[in-house]
């Protein structure tokens, strides 16, 4: 039986378009790729020149208190109390809110993490047990 002969010019031009064929395709696969340092509530929305990171509502970050001041972190700015936030102001910094005062006397009130309620401690709310 007789050997088929190949062409040695077709391989390697198979192989090259292999090669274009998986490189071309890599930035397709990753569009669908999530940024895992996003910070949350964030969305990505395609523009004109690229992506852009955009924030429906105000979304407390960050909260800093130290003896000297207080600030925070709201959607990318860093505001200390008494300053304006767009059209409100802040009136106060907690550990775990920032208070804002519209100009029409209506409060907001921002959550550092806003699905997480506080509950107070005490020897009755516990349901774990203790040792004696």
């Amino acid at each position: 039986m007789a050997q088929p002969v190949i062409n040695p010019f077709l391989s390697r031009f198979a192989i090259t378009a292999l090669c274009l064929g998986l490189l071309v395709g890599q930035p397709v696969l990753a569009q669908g790729l999530v940024d895992p340092t996003r910070p949350a509530g964030a969305s990505q929305q395609a523009t004109a020149g690229g992506t852009q990171a955009s924030v429906a509502s105000p979304e407390l970050q960050y909260v800093s208190i130290s003896p000297q001041s207080k600030s925070a972190v709201i959607s990318g700015k860093v505001v200390f109390v008494g300053e304006k936030y767009g059209e409100s102001r802040i009136v106060k910094i907690s550990e775990g809110e920032v208070v804002l005062l519209a100009s029409g006397g209506k409060q907001h009130v921002l959550k550092l993490y806003p699905g997480v309620e506080k509950q107070a401690g005490g020897a009755g709310n516990s349901s774990r047990a203790r040792p004696q």
